[in-house]
């Protein structure tokens, strides 16, 4: 098992809940799978450096976790196919 790190950023005009919903649902993913979620942050939303598919805000989540690479590329592939998430990085930390 390998500690990664997942940042993702969320549409602007979602709603509190739906926000909510996504966190809890990529968290469901990464523990269904057998990894064990340690953290997860949600920073709001913040102002882009520049615009990213026509927004020029987000709302930004970072996710600490411990899995399998397996289960980290899954997660990214995951969020890739997810309109919702417009930007993803996951990154291993050890």
């Amino acid at each position: 098992m390998r500690n990664y790190e997942v940042m993702y950023i969320l549409r602007p005009e979602l709603e509190d809940s739906a926000v909510t919903e996504m966190v809890e649902k990529f968290q469901n993913q990464v523990t269904e799978q057998g990894g064990t979620v340690a953290d997860v942050d949600n920073w709001g939303k913040r102002e882009f450096a520049y615009e990213l598919e026509g927004k020029r805000e987000g709302t930004y989540v970072v996710m600490h976790f411990e899995s399998t690479s397996a289960v980290a590329e899954e997660l990214r592939r995951v969020m890739k196919l997810n309109e919702d998430v417009l930007r993803c990085l996951v990154l291993n930390r050890d």
